[in-house]
């Protein structure tokens, strides 16, 4: 199996800039906060969110190890969650609202 380290970073958004605390290979601090600011990201962010991860017609992913836990808070509105790349569904998940906010999954 693949070893991962820990990564951790913060985005910091303003008006006419944005900033990243890590250098962090494939994410950009304004890529990040222009996605913050869509209606997708902001729904998979929010606890409204309905996850179909580990549903049946999702398929296991294999030597996909990544495991993301996002927190923080965007125009007033607080979030925490996590996703993952276990299966096809969690990594369509994943590639589809979070794509600019997280590095690229392993292998890529």
């Amino acid at each position: 199996g693949t070893s991962l380290l820990p990564l951790s970073y913060e985005i910091t958004c303003y008006p006419n800039s944005s900033v990243i605390s890590v250098p962090t290979p494939g994410v950009s601090a304004a890529a990040a906060c222009a996605s913050l600011s869509t209606a997708p990201t902001q729904l998979r962010l929010s606890d409204d969110f309905v996850s179909a991860a580990g549903s049946p017609g999702c398929s296991p992913v294999a030597d996909s190890p990544e495991v993301a836990t996002l927190s923080g808070e965007f125009n007033g509105q607080v979030f925490a969650t996590t996703a993952h790349r276990g299966d096809s569904c969690s990594a369509g998940e994943w590639d589809y609202f979070l794509l600019d906010l997280l590095p690229p999954p392993v292998g890529w």
